[in-house]
């Protein structure tokens, strides 16, 4: 990895080179065809720098915590690719299931039972803004796209033809 990162701070160092030399070729008294050579020298750095971005930075940092009582540790995800690094990253989290656009009702009531997400006296019901808190601030529940796909979990959870193999939803709810 460090090699790869001397090969792309040294393509950038020849681009930069090779831009400056542009910028000064009046003083420098180019002619048109040293111009012509600068001009792809340029275009030949630049596709250099650009072809080495991908291959040195590869690397995904992951925070992972299996339950609420485990320490955060972090997990290295090698990317694959030439796409953009975003691009990249979102393909691999997506494809580990590490983030998810989509969650199905019964899995959102596994982590309502697992972990315990569940409230109030009798551990038995939670508030819809307090689930988006939830999954948007604890490392050990799925990363979710946004709360719509929370909302869309709850959504088909009450459409279900057997509310206990998910759950019930209410207005209010009275201690």
């Amino acid at each position: 990895d460090k090699t790869r990162l001397q090969d792309l701070d040294e393509a950038a160092r020849k681009y930069l080179a090779w831009l400056s030399i542009l910028a000064d070729e009046a003083q420098l008294g180019l002619t048109t065809h040293q111009k012509t050579q600068v001009t792809q020298q340029i275009a030949a750095a630049d596709s250099a720098a650009t072809s080495r971005l991908p291959e040195t930075y590869q690397w995904l940092l992951v925070p992972v915590q299996n339950s609420p009582q485990a320490a955060v540790t972090w997990e290295a995800q090698r990317l694959s690719g030439t796409d953009a690094l975003a691009v990249r990253a979102s393909k691999k989290l997506r494809t580990d299931e590490l983030y998810l656009t989509s969650f199905a009702p019964t899995r959102l009531r596994m982590e309502l039972d697992k972990v315990p997400l569940w409230r109030g006296d009798a551990k038995n019901h939670v508030s819809v803004k307090q689930l988006v808190e939830d999954f948007a601030c604890y490392i050990y529940l799925p990363r979710l796209k946004d709360s719509t796909v929370l909302l869309h979990a709850i959504s088909d959870g009450v459409n279900l033809m057997v509310w206990q193999d998910a759950f019930g939803f209410a207005d209010r709810y009275d201690e």
